[in-house]
């Protein structure tokens, strides 16, 4: 088995353990589940896939310590921020 066969194994073990144990959260609005975490420079992070069930909604958020990314990868989404819809 060459190097590139292994390498391509291994990844394919890895993401079968991580579909086997990755956990889905359920809530009122889907489910959400852990991709990956981890800390750089003192700060710690998660990144997360969350699925918002259709004519569901998140609860409006307001963190002053955190810092988020949001990235809508499949539908349409409605972000309202410091009460405005943008």
């Amino acid at each position: 088995m060459s190097l590139q066969q292994s390498t391509l194994h291994l990844y394919v073990y890895t993401m079968k353990l991580l579909e086997i144990f990755r956990k889905k959260w359920k809530r009122q609005w889907g489910h959400y589940e852990v991709l990956h975490e981890g800390t750089n420079d003192q700060k710690e992070w998660k990144g997360k896939y969350l699925k918002v069930e259709p004519f569901k909604y998140l609860s409006l958020q307001h963190h002053q310590m955190r810092e988020e990314f949001w990235m809508c990868v499949k539908g349409k989404g409605k972000v309202i921020l410091n009460g405005v819809e943008i």
